[in-house]
């Protein structure tokens, strides 16, 4: 079964990633699996010692921690101790299953070896140490290097209920949407705006006519919109406040969006002024 992957780390949106993850899972039916990744042996064995386990790779399943052979644990491990208890709470009361993988090593390693397993990745826009950058330096990993769906968290959780999908004909763009095809039924109690932002009104007909032709018409819930403008960021984030969208949807990053992130393109507008979270894929 492909799950939900979640990771989290001791940042501010740690919380909110949980409860995103948790809501993925609910709306997908399926497991999540939360993974800490773990930098420095001493950090790793401080974590064995507070959960009184051996040494080794260590799983989860549904389970309490185990308060004994505490050992003056860090701030750190105590935080992720807190996050790790209170996500595997809220699970249990949303009847789902999830683990929680701690591991030592290299983050882009340890996503790598459960990236087969991953139907979408919940990960947080900036982590803990990225305070000044567009894009965390783990989110940037994930979405450079696995081909699949991230649901970049860069704010409090809030249930999705309307999604702008941002649709322009590029190659990831139509790959998102045959994303979202696959996974319509689930979908179908979210309102869904596809919207495309062009200077050329023919052409953004003929666009928005492609994005018809893989997610259809006719159902109450979808609609698609086109407006006239030549300053697609800014358009797509008024869409988004003006109508009280929960969720961004876009494909527009390709393989080497990381390289032209620090230009004025359209991803980085969106994701230093978006109040809101951002679904894309790699």
């Amino acid at each position: 079964m492909k799950k939900v992957i979640a990771s989290i780390d001791n940042g501010p949106l740690s919380e909110s990633i949980c409860k995103y993850a948790i809501f993925m899972a609910d709306l997908l039916k399926t497991e999540i699996l939360f993974i800490h990744a773990v930098e420095g042996t001493e950090s790793l064995s401080s974590f064995y010692d507070y959960y009184g386990l051996p040494a080794g790779g260590i799983i989860f399943q549904n389970e309490a921690f185990d308060e004994s052979n505490k050992n003056n644990p860090s701030d750190e491990i105590k935080d992720a101790k807190k996050i790790f208890e209170n996500a595997m709470k809220l699970v249990k009361e949303k009847g789902l299953k999830a683990s929680i993988v701690i591991e030592e090593g290299n983050f882009a390693d340890i996503i790598a070896k459960y990236a087969p397993s991953a139907e979408i990745f919940v990960n947080g826009l900036k982590g803990e140490s990225d305070k000044d950058l567009n894009i965390g330096f783990n989110s940037e990993i994930i979405v450079k290097e696995f081909n699949l769906p991230v649901l970049l968290v860069n704010n409090k959780y809030s249930a999705i209920k309307k999604v702008l999908i941002a649709f322009d004909n590029s190659k990831n763009s139509v790959k998102i949407l045959n994303y979202l095809k696959t996974i319509e039924d689930k979908l179908k109690d979210i309102k869904k705006v596809v919207i495309n932002i062009n200077k050329d009104e023919l052409a953004s007909k003929e666009i928005l006519d492609v994005a018809k032709s893989i997610l259809g018409e006719g159902n109450t819930n979808l609609r698609y919109v086109s407006i006239k403008d030549d300053e697609p960021a800014k358009m797509i984030l008024e869409h988004c406040e003006e109508n009280n969208f929960d969720l961004i949807v876009s494909g527009i990053f390709n393989k080497n969006f990381l390289e032209k992130i620090f230009f004025k393109s359209i991803s980085s507008e969106i994701m230093q002024k978006s109040t809101i979270p951002m679904l894309v894929i790699g």
